[in-house]
């Protein structure tokens, strides 16, 4: 079984991607074009990686998709080029950890509302709930 998400040729114009990117960036140029192409790509891995590489259940990853959206911004400027660490292996860094996070988050959330729906409250004495009404003038 192939874990790959993308060829090697589109790893690597990735990564060419990134680090034009970047360059442009800190010269000062526009870079508009490049950082849409990493973004799309980025986007896309968003769903691949968690769902090929098995960090998440697969009825999971849509939603773990939608969840990472917000952050693509954050993550693609996060990543240092000059690490020597290609673009899809930070991705795989970073969405392991982000998955087990997801994960986590996802089962506290059920037990809350398991321990919501099954709870009860112990009452030894009626009293302590109710107020005794004034008696009627």
């Amino acid at each position: 079984m192939d874990y790959r998400c993308l060829s090697k040729a589109e790893t690597a114009k990735l990564d060419e991607a990134v680090k034009t990117m970047f360059r442009k960036k800190n010269e000062g140029l526009s870079y508009s074009i490049e950082y849409e192409f990493v973004k799309s790509k980025t986007e896309l891995l968003f769903f691949l990686i968690p769902y090929r590489s098995f960090y998440i259940a697969r009825e999971l990853c849509s939603e773990f998709y939608l969840y990472m959206l917000p952050k693509v911004d954050i993550i693609i400027n996060s990543y240092r080029i000059t690490s020597n660490v290609p673009y899809v292996a930070y991705l795989h860094i970073v969405l392991r950890t982000r998955t087990k996070n997801f994960i986590f988050q996802k089962e506290k959330q059920k037990l809350q509302e398991e321990r919501f729906l099954t709870g009860y409250v112990q009452i030894e004495d009626g009293y302590e709930i109710f107020e005794s009404e004034p008696p009627y003038c």
